[in-house]
């Protein structure tokens, strides 16, 4: 069918690999590092009543060795988040709290140099959990397209493998939800 006819690059390009530790990525072999980070930040949702509130998230990707451009690296991230409790309010008065829980998957773009710049761009689905005073429960599923820029220093140079990373991520979805971040990436 269908779906054998377009899994069958990547089943073949997997087979002809002789080595098991190379990258494959449509079939081509895809040198680079593998990454891990961690965030911390700022939840600024765009729903009337609810407080900003801190966020945190693990970060798992694979950076491009082959450059882009200029010789800027790209790489493919997979985030997982979370966040403390927020209140809800309305005219001073607290009605209950709320967190939201988020997965995304973004193609991030950064540019060459010590301090660089940083595009991204993916999905980011998101689950909102809300409980007013009075017990009831409220949850809010939401995905769609996120996207944002940052600005980064890696340590120890072009050649570093830490980086230290502030950004800015904004989710359109029905629920506008923008993240203000400051991370921490190590390649391995």
């Amino acid at each position: 069918s269908c779906s054998l006819l377009l899994l069958s690059p990547l089943a073949t390009a997997a087979s002809d690999s002789n080595d098991k530790d190379q990258v494959t990525w449509f079939g081509e072999v895809a040198e680079g590092q593998w990454l891990a980070g961690v965030k911390i930040g700022a939840v600024k949702p765009d729903n009337e009543g609810f407080q900003d509130t801190t966020s945190g998230a693990l970060v798992f990707g694979y950076q491009f060795a082959r450059p882009v451009g200029d010789r800027g690296s790209s790489s493919i991230e997979l985030e997982l988040g979370t966040s403390t409790w927020g209140d809800v309010r309305a005219g001073g008065t607290t009605y209950g709290e709320w967190d939201i829980h988020s997965i995304g998957v973004f193609f991030n773009y950064r540019s060459p140099g010590t301090v660089y710049f940083k595009g991204k761009l993916g999905v980011l689905s998101t689950k909102i959990h809300s409980k007013s005073n009075n017990g009831s429960v409220t949850d809010f599923d939401d995905t769609g397209l996120a996207f944002g820029l940052g600005a980064g220093y890696r340590l120890g140079g072009n050649d570093g493998n830490t980086s230290i990373e502030a950004e800015w991520v904004s989710v359109a979805g029905d629920t506008d939800i923008n993240y203000y971040n400051l991370g921490a990436n190590f390649e391995f």
